[in-house]
């Protein structure tokens, strides 16, 4: 499936700037999906920097020590809004595929649609996800739901949800300063 890349518009605060994207990862995303949870918040995507840092050393504790990386990710690791890398009132899905291969369709839905995968995990598609992939295996047919997130689910902005709980928003300043760095930076 193609990747989503359009970036998503920006959702302005009261003061002027921009909500963030990137939710604190809840304790069952960082349990069951730790590298991905992790990635997810520090790149704003589950897989783009899965095999980076902190989510390297979740991902390399489970496999090598069983359930090691999750319980570093839920009790060690801490998210720093200051590793915050890219735009980060942005989240991107760049490989689905990956992505529900690397947790589960129902999960990556949730990702988008909330910023955790777990938080909206019994709601709207991802909730026909978790049933299709629940209610598979009794007709001999398991994981349907991811196959119907990998062929038939679409991202899209309206789903795209933002809160001012999030990290990686911008102040009105910081926008300003960097309009004004461009501007200088065309003008030389």
């Amino acid at each position: 499936m193609a990747a989503y890349t359009q970036p998503v518009p920006a959702t302005m605060t009261p003061d002027g700037g921009q909500m963030g994207a990137r939710m604190k990862p809840t304790c069952p995303s960082l349990f069951f999906c730790a590298p991905c949870a992790i990635s997810g918040y520090i790149r704003g995507d589950p897989t783009d920097g899965s095999c980076e840092g902190p989510a390297l050393t979740a991902l390399l504790l489970n496999l090598f020590l069983c359930i090691a990386g999750s319980i570093y990710a839920v009790l060690v690791w801490k998210p720093d809004p200051s590793q915050i890398q890219g735009d980060g009132t942005q989240r991107t899905i760049n490989n689905i595929c990956l992505a529900v291969f690397c947790t589960s369709g129902p999960c990556i839905i949730s990702f988008w649609k909330e910023g955790d995968f777990c938080t909206g995990c019994v709601q709207g598609e991802a909730c026909i996800a978790l049933a299709l992939n629940i209610i598979g295996p009794e007709i001999f047919a398991p994981s349907l739901g991811d196959l119907y997130t990998c062929c038939c689910w679409k991202p899209t902005h309206a789903q795209f949800k933002r809160s001012p709980d999030m990290d990686g928003g911008k102040s009105a300043g910081q926008q300003v300063g960097t309009a004004t760095a461009v501007v200088v930076n065309n003008a030389t």
